[in-house]
């Protein structure tokens, strides 16, 4: 037998359990509890666990049901709805100790787990629960947030906006965008919200933008595609920002490019995605759709011209039932379809859109992240009772992204 700590990381034993992996079986102890694996040559270390949880449950209570396991393994944030029952992704192990799985196991209820801080998404259909780290709206009171800090960023010519600026001669401040992002981190935490930060690489200028290499769902982040080749890269570090904060990662674009700024929840249970053919191209926004679509999700599909960048750009939820939008450049039967769910829209004209005006965070609780730039738009705001930071990003705008495209929700509250 080869002894095992519990709580310890399955991937801390990779090294040793190489070896093993050549063999048709294998056979450790816990304590009082013996395992015993067959048919593992081939298998990565990674696919272990829910074998491993199934004999744990068949020995603590007598039932080796692997259905049970999965709910463990869910409740833990190990494995997500869509896994397949004998496949556990390497980076979503999580570091879980008998007395934890043990106490997740009595927690269950059925097919509805208790999970993490408590914080619980219900699928659109009464279903399963989702993760502590999620959120279902864009506007639920947000408690963390994914940022990038501009130490690499410079202009490129990665959108309409960014090209016009490039064209027009003007130059770019580094030193002034490093200190207008420290006034955007420093409204986060005026707010209460936990900033983490993405590590930064020299070769990616854009990553500043963290909206687009990820997005969060009720279920975990879903990884992007990016299109241009010098952000093909940010997948990296955002990976390894999801494996080390143990936050589970739904699911992986690969069907074609897709960029996280053409997600946009409007309310839960509906989200809207946009694709313009280059920066988010079809097949991938129908990949996405396919898979909100199997979580009980309504998904508008909006086509959208290349030259207004993503859907966040021209439609952002403020509040429930209200959203920032420039009706000049949305779609007729987009805005009846907002009008359809009662959806007020607060009007952005095309100038303040293209200068991303419409492109603000809600923070929840009657709190919004603009720009200094968006001065109409933010005095609609606060005569509707909105407390708004109005930072000057104008770095990041003229560079083709504003402050919901450089900001990337963890966790927010259910609504």
């Amino acid at each position: 037998m080869i002894p095992f700590q519990a709580g310890d990381r399955v991937c801390g034993y990779k090294k040793s359990f190489q070896s093993l992996f050549q063999e048709d079986a294998f056979e450790f102890g816990v304590g009082r509890l013996d395992f015993h694996l067959d048919g593992l040559r081939g298998v990565r270390v990674g696919h272990l666990l829910p074998f491993l949880l199934a004999q744990f449950l068949e020995q603590l209570f007598g039932d080796g049901d692997l259905a049970l396991a999965r709910a463990v393994a869910h409740a833990g944030g190990i494995v997500d709805d869509g896994a397949d029952e004998r496949v556990v992704e390497p980076y979503l192990l999580s570091h879980v100790a008998h007395d934890d799985l043990a106490e997740i196991a009595a927690d269950a209820d059925g097919q509805q787990p208790a999970r993490g801080d408590g914080l619980l998404y219900p699928e659109p259909d009464g279903g399963a629960v989702g993760p502590a780290w999620g959120v279902n709206s864009e506007y639920g009171r947000l408690h963390d947030v994914l940022l990038c800090e501009p130490v690499h960023f410079e202009w490129l010519p990665t959108s309409s906006i960014s090209r016009a600026t490039l064209r027009s001669g003007a130059k770019f401040d580094r030193q002034l965008a490093l200190k207008q992002h420290r006034e955007m981190v420093q409204a986060y935490e005026d707010a209460g919200v936990t900033v983490h930060y993405l590590e930064t690489d020299e070769a990616l200028p854009y990553q500043v933008y963290a909206r687009d290499s990820s997005f969060m769902t009720p279920y975990g982040a879903v990884v992007t595609q990016m299109h241009q080749w010098w952000r093909r890269g940010e997948y990296a570090p955002v990976i390894r920002f999801y494996q080390s904060r143990g936050i589970p990662i739904f699911k992986m674009v690969t069907a074609a490019a897709f960029e996280g700024g053409d997600f946009d929840v409007i309310e839960p249970g509906a989200v809207l995605i946009g694709y313009c053919g280059e920066r988010t191209q079809e097949p991938a926004a129908r990949q996405v759709k396919g898979w909100m679509e199997e979580k009980g999700w309504e998904v508008k599909l909006a086509p959208i011209a290349e030259h207004y960048v993503h859907i966040d750009l021209m439609v952002c939820m403020l509040a429930p039932k209200m959203a920032a939008v420039c009706p000049d450049i949305t779609d007729d039967r987009l805005l009846d379809w907002l009008r359809s769910k009662d959806i007020e829209m607060v009007p952005v004209d095309y100038r303040d859109t293209m200068e991303l005006g419409c492109n603000v965070m809600s923070l929840g609780d009657g709190k919004i992240i603009s720009t200094a730039r968006s001065k109409a738009l933010n005095r609609t705001l606060r005569a509707a009772g909105f407390s708004v930071y109005d930072p000057d990003m104008t770095m990041f705008t003229m560079g083709g992204g504003g402050v919901h495209c450089m900001a990337q929700a963890l966790r927010r509250d259910p609504v």
